[in-house]
C-alpha cells in the first residue's frame, strides 16, 4: 500500500470538506437553541454528511464520471 498516496488523499479529502470551517457556520445557526435541540442538530448534520460521504465511497466515481464526461450538444 503507497502511505504517501494515502495520506495525500485524506489531507485533500480534508481541504475539500474544512470540518472547521464549517464549526462556526453551525455554531452560529444553532447558537440559541437548547441542549437538546443542539444535541440534535449535531447529530442529524453527522448522520446526513455520513450518508453523503458513504455515497460518494460507494458511487462517487461513477457519479463524477456522469456529470464531468465530454458531452457535446
Amino acid at each position: 500500500m503507497d502511505w504517501n498516496a494515502l495520506l495525500r488523499s485524506k489531507l485533500i479529502l480534508f481541504a475539500i470538506v474544512n470540518p472547521v470551517g464549517g464549526i462556526p457556520i453551525f455554531l452560529q445557526l444553532t447558537g440559541k437553541l437548547d441542549k437538546g435541540a443542539f444535541a440534535d442538530a449535531f447529530q442529524t448534520a453527522v448522520l446526513n454528511s455520513l450518508a453523503i460521504l458513504f455515497v460518494f465511497i460507494l458511487a462517487g466515481r461513477s457519479i463524477l464520471t456522469y456529470f464531468f464526461q465530454d458531452r457535446r450538444f
